[in-house]
């Protein structure tokens, strides 16, 4: 997975990692995955003195729509820790005065974070 932040059109942030391979390892577990990196990240930099509002964009519709109850989640699936854990960040935060906003964009427009997690792919 690959994510990005930015503050206007300046790249703040950025990382990718690598969750794991074989039949658990989902493309929902790794959009998951960046979702949780990237709320992490994001209360790394601001912490508790700073919230800030910020829009998490994914390219995983069903992520976005579970995340934001809009479909509901299909329990025995890998992925479904990697939503609770999802879920249990983003709930924090939100404790924490973040206001988050989570919006589903086309692949097409996540070029950035696909770029990043394509790198990191292609130096295995």
């Amino acid at each position: 997975y690959g994510f990005a932040v930015f503050e206007g059109a300046i790249r703040i942030l950025e990382g990718a990692g690598r969750v794991g391979q074989g039949p658990e390892m989902t493309v929902n577990v790794a959009e998951y995955s960046a979702i949780i990196a990237t709320a992490t990240a994001i209360y790394g930099r601001f912490g508790t003195e700073n919230p800030v509002p910020f829009i998490l964009r994914s390219d995983s519709k069903m992520c976005i729509d579970q995340l934001n109850k809009v479909i509901t989640v299909r329990h025995g699936g890998p992925y479904v820790p990697y939503f609770h854990r999802a879920e249990a960040i983003l709930a924090s935060l939100r404790k924490r005065k973040y206001n988050i906003v989570l919006q589903w964009v086309p692949r097409e427009q996540n070029k950035v974070a696909d770029t990043l997690s394509r790198r990191l792919t292609e130096d295995v």
